[in-house]
Order: C-alpha cells, then structure tokens, then sequence
C-alpha cells in the first residue's frame, strides 16, 4: 500500500504535470490546478496543457498555472478517424515530443482533482523507478456496472480478437486518466504500435488509447507499478465516505484509506449529487468537484 504524506518530497526526477480539455471542461481544469498549485509549486514541478478548444480568454487564464499551453499536433502514422475527439486521445502518446526536457511526465485528465498532495510523489518516483506508474479500477467497493462490462468487452473484443479481447477483459483495468511515465520508458514506443494496431483493426483512436496500454502491461508484461486504487478513486464506481475527524475523503470500506486523487469519470459523474458516509454515523449529499467541496478541508471556505 502507498505510503502518502503532507509534506513534499524531494525528488531527483524532473517532473511536469499535464492535462487537457476545450472550453466545455474549463470550469473542471481550473478546479484539478486549482487542487494541484500549491502542492507542484513546493515541489518544483511544472504544468503544461493542451489547448484542445478553449477561448482566448480561458487561455490567458490558465497561464497564471502552465508554463506552456500549446495546441495538438497529429503524429500518429495513421489517419485522424471520424470521431473529433481522437486528436485528444492520440496527444497522449507524444507528451515527451510536445513538452521536452523532462524525466517523468504525470498526466491528470480534467474532472479528477488532487486530495493528499503525497500522492504526486507516490506517482513520479514510482514511474521514475518503474518507467510507469498507474491505477488499476479494482476495489471490493466498486459496484458492478453491467453496461460498462459489455462496453469494455465490445472493444477489447473488437481490437484484440476474441481470445485476447476476453483474456485483457479479465485483468484489472488499467485507468489512464490518472498516470505517470518515464520519458524514456519503453512504454510510449509499445503504447503507439498496439494503438495503431487496434485503430487499423477497428477504425477508431478512443477507446484503444486506454485498451492498448492495458496489453502492453498485462499481455506484453511491460514493467509497470500498479498503485493502490484509491490514488485514483472513481465514485461512479463507488461513492466513498468523509471521515471529518481527519478531514478527508477515504475509502468507503473498514479500511478508511485517503484517497489520494479523485477522478469523476463516468456518464454524469461530474456534476452529480452523491450520498456520502459520514464516518461515525450520518450522510451527506454532495457533488464531489473540488470547487464544491473545498469548504469542507477549510470552513472559511465558501464552496463555488
């Protein structure tokens, strides 16, 4: 189990995190930097984005955070497919070419946010010492969702092949919303040549991004460090509790364990209402964006 602490660590990787959206995921990006900028500044760590359609306005905003914000370039030796959206999934693969010069490169997609600052350290060691360092959506807590099942076996089916679509189906799910890489770990090499291969199979970028990553780990053994999943918690999957002695979010188990970051995928997982445990007895209803929830870390906060 990771180990997370309050106070920075001093890493001998040079770090940058990064993270993406369009105007439409502005509000969510400026919560997750909002999370992340204290906590990146006493650990010297740069941000980077990419501009995948935000305003001129919002640009100028974000550049109080990043020190680079550029636009995509397409360098997939394949062609773009139909869906818009596959630009943002293919940038992905090319980080250490769009944003050069670091050890370690810590992607965070827009609608997760950062609860123990520790949690940074624990993904850029991890990948600095691995050469990657990602989540697995695997938790007694989790529920079974049937139409995200059908979904991830349609795909896997559909871009690996029957024996290999079902076998990946049945390895711990590799979440790529949340991940660490090294700059020169091999991964990004494997990644592009099992993406391409199921892109030219299926005709599709999305959801092979993330399938693709999954074999070179379970079915190529690439060397990765899967951490804890509550260093990257989905409450679509299950709601966690708020333990308030210690103010935090935590797992929703007997365990308790602090959830490091946590990530609102899901169809209308991002604004939604959860009912929350209260440890020691109660609930509460909230949305679990950090905007939304900041008051309860500090009460002088308002929540947004």
């Amino acid at each position: 189990m990771a180990v997370l602490s309050d106070k920075p660590g001093i890493s001998k990787y040079r770090a940058i995190i990064l993270a993406g959206c369009d105007r439409n995921y502005f509000d969510l990006i400026s919560d997750m930097l909002l999370s992340v900028d204290p906590h990146r500044r006493a650990r010297g760590i740069d941000i980077g984005i990419i501009d995948y359609g935000l305003t001129a306005d919002q640009v100028r905003s974000l550049h109080v955070y990043a020190s680079r914000i550029i636009k995509p370039t397409w360098r997939l030796e394949i062609a773009r497919d139909q869906d818009p959206t596959s630009g943002i999934w293919a940038s992905h693969l090319f980080l250490p070419v769009e944003f050069p010069g670091y050890d370690v490169y810590f992607w965070i997609d827009p609608d997760a946010w950062l609860q123990v600052p520790g949690t940074l350290d624990v993904f850029i060691e991890g990948a600095g010492a691995h050469g990657a360092a990602v989540v697995a959506e695997h938790h007694p807590s989790y529920r079974f969702q049937p139409r995200l099942q059908f979904r991830n076996i349609k795909n896997f089916v559909r871009g690996y092949g029957l024996r290999d679509g079902l076998w990946l189906q049945m390895q711990p799910h590799i979440n790529m919303g949340v991940f660490a890489l090294r700059g020169d770990a091999p991964h990004w090499k494997k990644w592009r040549e099992r993406l391409v291969a199921a892109a030219r199979r299926t005709g599709r970028i999305y959801p092979n991004d993330q399938f693709a990553f999954n074999q070179i780990v379970h079915q190529d053994k690439t060397p990765t460090l899967i951490l804890p999943p509550e260093l990257n918690w989905i409450p679509d999957r299950g709601p966690p509790a708020w333990d308030p002695a210690a103010r935090l979010f935590v797992t929703p188990d007997k365990s308790r364990q602090p959830l490091g970051i946590i990530h609102l995928a899901g169809q209308g997982a991002k604004r939604r209402k959860y009912r929350i445990p209260v440890v020691g007895g109660g609930t509460m209803s909230t949305e679990l964006r950090y905007s939304r929830v900041r008051s309860l870390y500090d009460p002088a906060l308002e929540p947004t």
